[in-house]
């Protein structure tokens, strides 16, 4: 995850909600956050704030999307396309007086999972999922409570080469990513002064066979 030159950390910390998370996401070792649930994403690189840890290299601020900015809509995507690549995906977000809901679910299915070592992708099949679920309420003068759930896995296989196929055709590697994030925010803001707490807890499993 991290390069250390002369002492300075230099890695992509990603903040969701405002709870930082050290681990990069990437498909081979971590579920990582859907693009679809983010409503605001701001970059930061070179060094960066006490606020984000006075660090050098990137921040990525996300701010999930929230039912008391929809007034009950929602979409369904369907999608397909070459090497097998199919999905689909749907979000639906509304308020009730002062509390607030998203929900969004998405799958998928690919034939070339992975950048294969060799022109043909050998071995290369992968499913996988999102689901995501925030509340929001709005209290007041007492501020802004909001809690999110996010679990995302995927089963996918190691690609292989020819070589890899006539002297090893057993060798079949796979690979089981899973991953449950909750997190409960809480902030008040005022003209003269901003309080916030968070409170999360995450989960992973990351399974070679």
């Amino acid at each position: 995850d991290f390069v250390h030159i002369r002492g300075h950390e230099v890695a992509l910390n990603p903040f969701i909600n405002g709870v930082a998370f050290w681990e990069n996401s990437h498909a081979v070792f971590s579920s990582s956050i859907s693009p679809d649930v983010i409503d605001v994403a701001n970059v930061m690189t070179g060094g960066f704030p006490a606020e984000y840890g006075n660090r050098f290299g990137g921040v990525v601020d996300i701010v999930t999307k929230s039912g008391l900015r929809m007034d009950h809509s929602g979409s369904v995507a369907l999608n397909s396309g070459e090497a097998g690549r199919r999905s689909a995906s749907g979000e639906y977000g509304g308020h009730q007086s002062r509390i607030g809901y998203y929900a969004f679910g998405s799958i998928f299915e690919s034939d070339r999972f992975l950048s294969p070592p060799s022109p043909d992708a050998i071995h290369d099949h992968a499913s996988g999922g999102h689901g995501f679920v925030q509340i929001d309420g709005n209290l007041g003068n007492a501020g802004l409570l909001r809690a999110t759930v996010m679990g995302d896995g995927s089963t996918f296989e190691i690609p292989k080469t020819p070589q890899d196929v006539e002297l090893r055709p057993l060798a079949d590697a796979r690979q089981l990513t899973r991953q449950q994030t909750a997190i409960v925010g809480w902030n008040l803001a005022s003209a003269h002064q901003t309080i916030a707490a968070s409170f999360y807890e995450r989960w992973s499993h990351l399974d070679l066979s």
